[in-house]
């Protein structure tokens, strides 16, 4: 108690529960640690969940979801070509490696964003599918004019085969996995997030499946 007072007398209050917000945290994150270092699980067998969340990252599934649809853009052209049914078939695949991209940013965020900074990243992450659209739909009528309406998808899906290679080469999945973060970052983002290699999500998949709002929204 003593300790306590001490600390509340300079009266800088916000700066007290910050302290020691940040110092729980951490002890939660080393406690953490300690118990999930591992892929063995407590009965000493192999964790084969642990190992396919090591393995399926959401910075990989990210990645797979974006080079599959820019090389499907790419194809585009030739298929359109050839058969207006398989042209709506690769359309249609497009949209659901497009549909993981909005999920798997949250589960990079998760594991990358501080607590207090997510929400600014999250809306920076947005901010860029939306710049992409206005920089993309003009300059895509340009080359639709000047050169032909074929190289607006292989310009796009050039440019996201180039990007897909890069991200999986440079982003890492975790501060953990990344031989370039400062150990001062590194530190920083650990204690305020702590550890998630432990946590378990059960998805309701009944209340999913029979939620009326989202069969409104399939169809």
């Amino acid at each position: 108690m003593l300790e306590m007072s001490k600390e509340w007398e300079g009266g800088n209050y916000a700066d007290v529960l910050r302290r020691r917000e940040c110092d729980g945290t951490h002890r939660v994150g080393v406690e953490g640690k300690k118990r999930s270092s591992s892929k063995i699980s407590p009965s000493g067998k192999f964790n084969i969940w642990q190992y396919l969340e090591n393995v399926m990252t959401g910075k990989k599934v990210f990645g797979a979801g974006i080079g599959m649809t820019a090389l499907l853009t790419l194809l585009t052209p030739l298929v359109a070509k050839s058969s207006i049914y398989l042209m709506v078939a690769i359309r249609v695949i497009e949209g659901i490696f497009e549909g993981v991209t909005y999920p798997c940013i949250h589960a990079i965020w998760a594991r990358w964003a501080p607590v207090y900074e997510r929400s600014r990243m999250s809306s920076i992450a947005y901010a860029g599918s939306y710049a992409g659209t206005v920089v993309s739909m003009p300059l895509s009528g340009v080359l639709a004019q000047q050169v032909s309406w074929e190289s607006v998808f292989y310009v796009s899906g050039s440019i996201g085969c180039l990007w897909c290679i890069s991200w999986l080469i440079i982003i890492k999945a975790s501060p953990e996995r990344d031989p370039y973060i400062s150990p001062e970052e590194k530190a920083y983002i650990q204690n305020s997030i702590g550890d998630l290699t432990n946590q378990k999500i059960k998805h309701p998949w009944k209340s999913i499946l029979t939620s009326s709002g989202v069969w409104a929204i399939v169809v």
